[in-house]
């Protein structure tokens, strides 16, 4: 009986710390992006596409500020 239960407890703690060390690496790199086996790949356009908004806004603001002379 204490053998079985030895044996459930060491299989519970290594399932967690396995589990933990892969939610440790997907957090490292959450879009698998550059990874050509991820199966989570995302665009990342609507990120560049918020970025040239942004930059396209602070050159306007810059302009506008500008002294004309």
């Amino acid at each position: 009986m204490i053998g079985a239960n030895v044996f459930l407890v060491g299989f519970l703690l290594s399932y967690l710390l396995l589990f933990l060390l892969f939610l440790i690496r997907d957090l490292d790199n959450p879009f698998g992006y550059y990874e050509n086996e991820s199966s989570e790949d995302a665009s990342l356009k609507p990120l560049e596409d918020a970025l040239a908004d942004l930059e396209a806004r602070v050159a306007l603001e810059q302009a506008a500020v500008a002294p004309q002379g």
